[in-house]
C-alpha cells in the first residue's frame, strides 16, 4: 500500500500552495490570554472549540485557579458547531458513526462494479471487502487533510506527480488510485445514507463528522447570517488545543473570519504549533469552501 500518510499529504500540499496572511490570529504556546481576558458577562461572548473534553477541563481549571469568571465562555466540539449552524440554516444533519460506515462500506465494496474499486483493490488488497477497516482508515485520513475538496485533491495529485521520480511509476499510480477510490467511496457512502433515510425525517445523515462540518461550511458561506442566528451573542470564536489543522477546520476559520463580524483565534500547542502556523501562512484559501467531490484521473 502507498505511504500516503496525513503528514506526507500536508507536506506535499505545502509545496504547491501560495503564501499569504490568514484572516485569523494564530497563537503558539500562548494560551494565557484565553483565560486572563475572560470578563464576567450576562451572556456568553466567546465560543471555544476544543477537540476533546480534556482540553475544555484544562481551560476551566486555569480559570478557576486564577479566579476568573467563566460566564463569557461557551464550549462546543466541532461536531456541535456544525450541528448548530445546520439547524440555524434549516438543514439539520447528523454524522454517521464509524460502526455504520464500516457496515455501509462493506456493502458498497462487495456490490459495486465501479472500476475505480478494482484499482483501489490493487493498492490495498483483494478482495476489498476483506479490508474494510483499512479502506475506512484511508478514507478518513484523506478526508481530514483534503476535505475531498476538488482544488486540494488536484493540488495533491500535482504534487505527487512532481514529487515522484517518474510520474508514471507505481507509487504515483497507487497514490492517485487511492485518492480516486476513497473519494468515490465517500460519495457512495453519502448516496447510501441518503437512500436509507427514514421516510419523513427532517434530519439528514452524512458520512462523517468531517462531512458534517463541510456541509455546515457550505451553508455558512452561502448565508453568513446563520452564524448570528446560531450564536447571537458571540463576539469571538476560539479554537484551542488542536494538534492537526484539518482542511475543513481551516475553511471554517477562514469563512467565519471573512464572512462574519466575529474575531477568530487559533491557539496552538508548543510542539505542533509552529508547523501548523507555518502551514496556515503558506495555505491559500480554496474556492467554494466545504465542497466535496470525487477525484478522477484515469
Amino acid at each position: 500500500m502507498t505511504d500516503l500518510t496525513p503528514q506526507r499529504v500536508v507536506r506535499l500540499l505545502q509545496t504547491c500552495q501560495l503564501s499569504g496572511s490568514p484572516p485569523f490570529d494564530s497563537h503558539v504556546a500562548d494560551p494565557d490570554s484565553l483565560w486572563t481576558d475572560a470578563p464576567r458577562a450576562p451572556h456568553p461572548t466567546t465560543l471555544v472549540v476544543t477537540p476533546v473534553q480534556l482540553h475544555q477541563r484544562n481551560v476551566e481549571t486555569r480559570l478557576r485557579e486564577q479566579t476568573r469568571p467563566m460566564s463569557s465562555l461557551i464550549f462546543r466540539r466541532l461536531r456541535g458547531v456544525a450541528e448548530d449552524l445546520l439547524e440555524a440554516a434549516g438543514e439539520p444533519a447528523i454524522a454517521a458513526d464509524r460502526v455504520d460506515r464500516l457496515v455501509y462500506t462493506a456493502d458498497i465494496l462487495d456490490g459495486s462494479q465501479h472500476p475505480v474499486y478494482d484499482h483501489l483493490a490493487t493498492v490495498i488488497g483483494e478482495p476489498l471487502s476483506q479490508h474494510v477497516e483499512t479502506v475506512e482508515q484511508a478514507r478518513g485520513e484523506l478526508e481530514l487533510v483534503t476535505g475531498f475538496h476538488p482544488q486540494r485533491m488536484e493540488k495533491l495529485a500535482s504534487a505527487v506527480r512532481s514529487d515522484a521520480r517518474q510520474a508514471s511509476g507505481p507509487a504515483t499510480i497507487d497514490t492517485l488510485d487511492l485518492l480516486a477510490g476513497v473519494s468515490q467511496l465517500h460519495d457512495d457512502l453519502t448516496d447510501h445514507l441518503a437512500a436509507d433515510a427514514t421516510a419523513g425525517s427532517a434530519t439528514t445523515r452524512v458520512a462523517s463528522e468531517t462531512a458534517l462540518l463541510a456541509r455546515a461550511i457550505r451553508e455558512l458561506a452561502a448565508d453568513p447570517d446563520i452564524w448570528a442566528a446560531a450564536y447571537p451573542t458571540i463576539e469571538q470564536f476560539v479554537v484551542a488545543g488542536v494538534s492537526m489543522l484539518t482542511a475543513p477546520l481551516e475553511d471554517l476559520l477562514r469563512v467565519v473570519a471573512t464572512q462574519t463580524d466575529t474575531d477568530v483565534h487559533l491557539y496552538l500547542r508548543a510542539a505542533s504549533g509552529p508547523a501548523i502556523s507555518d502551514h496556515v501562512t503558506r495555505a491559500a484559501a480554496v474556492d467554494e469552501p466545504g465542497t466535496q467531490e470525487v477525484f478522477t484521473w484515469r
